[in-house]
Formats: C-alpha cells, structure tokens, sequence
C-alpha cells in the first residue's frame, strides 16, 4: 500500500567449536546496509563454572575479542557466564542506526573439559 513504510527483518547466524579451556572468537560478514538491532540468542552444547561470552558489534575486518576504537557503542553481552545447554536470549532496546560495513563479534570462553559448540543468532531491520 502506498504511505507504509517497510519493516525488513534479517538475521546472521554464527556456528563454531570452542576446544576445552580455550577462547574462540568468530566474526560476521559485514553487514551492508543500515541497520537496527532486534535480537541476540547464544546457545552452547555445554559448559563449566567459568565460561562466558561476549556478543557486541564491530568495524574489525578480523576476530577480536574486545570492541576496538571506532566501534559502535553496542555491547549486547560482555563475558557474560552461562551453563548448561540453556538458550541465552538478549531483546533490544537499540534505538540508534548502526552504519553499513558493521560486523558482529561472537567470543567464547570455554572452561569445561571438552569440546563444545556454540551458536548466536543476530536478528536486525534495515532501516
């Protein structure tokens, strides 16, 4: 109809094993529209007292475990601990527009004894 608006809802998924007692970090592929965040979930096949992760947005065309100068200021979780096998679901109240070219960053602290894999999903809308 003419007068609406769109509303385009996308997402980025990022999969990935993290060795015991290691940190993994993985990064999207640029996001190249404007955008506004919606949603993070982050879900791992198990964990130890101790892991944690972080989930924020990033200009870094390499993985990073920190936001760097110059990223938005958008931190959706930092070192944040789970456990178990639980879905970690993060709503939004993001209200900025984030530029084209931004990247989400996915890190994961890993302290129980084996192998685990981690999943996070990113919804947003192009503005």
């Amino acid at each position: 109809m003419e007068g609406q608006g769109r509303f385009v809802v996308k997402s980025i998924n990022l999969t990935g094993s993290v060795a015991a007692g290691e940190t993994g970090s993985f990064l999207s592929p640029p996001v190249l529209t404007r955008h506004r965040p919606i949603f993070v979930a982050f879900w791992a096949s198990g964990s130890e007292t101790g892991s944690w992760f972080s989930i924020f947005l990033t200009k870094s065309p390499v993985p990073v475990e920190m936001p760097q100068p110059g990223d938005p200021p958008v931190i959706f979780a930092m070192r944040t601990q789970f456990f178990g096998t639980n879905v970690v679901s993060i709503p939004l109240a993001v209200t900025d527009v984030i530029e084209e070219g931004t990247r989400v960053a996915l890190v994961v602290n890993n302290a129980s004894t084996g192998t685990i894999t981690v999943t996070m999903l990113y919804l947003y809308q192009e503005v």
